[in-house]
């Protein structure tokens, strides 16, 4: 069996994300080499083709992608589709995830995948070389193109799976993302981006429940020795000199943090993490000891108002004391913050660049509040959302979200640029 794995970079990735690889495929091409059960390839239009010149050699093309990414991968499967590629074209991923009809409508997509895909993937294949009776209960399948799933006629085109499906209990047991597959990027770029746990334990209304959707309500978390093999390996076989670790939660258990900079510092590596502001200058010292010269932290706001509304569980005096913490220790800061939420006002946004000016940030990048499909921002604020684009909806565009805010549009994006700083110099160790 050849399967291809597509992901459907766009001309923002390309631009934005061009020395990013696709984490979540190269677990599962890892999984599928590990246990020897279909020949892998990769595609991703930022490191080389799109697509496969000829579709028909694969059994199965699987998509992966965000909401903002999905009428373009959409786009991509019509072409597979006239090309004459006549296998399964199933998606995963965030999108899939949360907004799994969205997919579903679409005759072209032959089934669909819930959550990590890690074990539910290789359960799909055994289905489809008939070593397992019924698909993975994770995955809803077009009925008409698995005729060997034998599901209840209730006019729907879709069915959804019945075999069990457990998240991965232990992180540890997986094996490295199959980075070979662009070994030539790597090398070139010298630099890796790594994953070490899945969940998150915060309520934050912009992006939960959909972290739980995805991963549970449990985190789940690699050992510091487990990332640190990984870490070696990339600087062996790939000679790479800095990583980043992408986790939201990176920085949640104080032990492991602690145990990881005391084992990867002798590497001599710079690398850059994200993390809450509520952590101790303790750890921020080793954290430092140990390479890493740059946070991506969530401020958010600089108004106690509008953090509450997000239901951020942190307040402006945590922030303020971290970026100056981190401006002493010669720690570079990313600060993501987000303005137009419902419900913020003029006085609000003010208050967000004062914090801005008085903190002096590295750098601030400022995104506009949007309701992703799953958060409780989406959900508590359905009859007041605009008319959802699909590759309209991403943070950084600039257009009205909600009803209630469409009439401060023209102040929002006022405040997006005042409030943004550290654009005009090079972000550099």
């Amino acid at each position: 069996m050849k399967i291809a794995f597509v992901y459907p970079a766009t001309e923002f990735d390309i631009i934005n994300h061009k020395d990013s690889l696709p984490n979540g495929l190269l677990y599962l091409a890892a999984v599928i080499e590990k246990e020897n059960v279909a020949e892998v390839s990769l595609f991703d239009a930022r490191h080389g083709e799109a697509l496969p010149a000829n579709p028909s050699e694969f059994d199965v093309i699987g998509f992966t992608a965000m909401s903002m990414q999905i009428d373009h991968a959409v786009e991509l499967v019509q072409k597979v589709r006239e090309q004459g590629f006549t296998g399964k074209i199933v998606f995963g991923g965030p999108h899939a995830t949360v907004a799994p009809e969205s997919l579903m409508q679409n005759p072209m997509i032959d089934a669909v995948f819930l959550g990590e895909s890690e074990i539910s993937f290789l359960l799909y294949l055994q289905f489809l070389n008939g070593t397992l009776p019924a698909p993975p209960a994770t995955v809803l399948l077009r009925k008409a193109t698995h005729a060997a799933f034998v599901a209840e006629d209730d006019g729907a085109p879709f069915a959804k799976g019945t075999t069990p499906v457990e998240y991965v209990k232990d992180l540890d047991s997986l094996p490295f993302p199959a980075r070979h597959h662009f070994a030539h990027v790597l090398r070139k770029i010298k630099f890796v981006n790594i994953f070490t746990c899945r969940g998150c334990p915060y309520n934050c209304e912009f992006c939960q429940p959909t972290k739980r959707i995805l991963f549970g309500n449990k985190i789940r978390s690699r050992t510091a020795e487990n990332i640190f093999q990984e870490i070696a390996e990339a600087v062996r076989l790939y000679g790479v000199t800095g990583f980043s670790i992408d986790d939201d939660t990176f920085t949640y258990n104080r032990k492991r943090i602690l145990d990881f900079c005391a084992m990867v510092k002798n590497l001599g590596l710079l690398w850059s993490c994200q993390s809450r502001s509520d952590i101790s200058e303790e750890t921020l010292v080793a954290m430092r000891d140990a390479g890493c010269w740059l946070i991506f932290v969530g401020v958010e706001s600089g108004s106690q108002r509008v953090l509450e509304l997000m239901g951020k569980k942190n307040n402006i005096e945590n922030n303020k004391q971290f970026i100056e913490t981190c401006n002493g220790l010669g720690i570079k800061t990313w600060c993501n913050i987000m303005v137009g939420y419902p419900g913020e006002t003029v006085q609000d946004l003010e208050l967000t660049r004062q914090f801005v000016l008085k903190t002096k940030p590295t750098r601030a990048c400022v995104s506009q509040a949007t309701p992703f499909p799953g958060t409780d921002l989406y959900n508590k604020h359905k009859d007041d959302l605009l008319p959802i684009v699909w590759d309209r909806l991403a943070r950084h565009i600039p257009y009205p979200r909600f009803k209630s805010m469409e009439h401060m549009q023209e102040v929002i994006s006022l405040y997006q640029n005042l409030c943004s700083t550290g654009w005009d110099r090079p972000l550099e160790p």
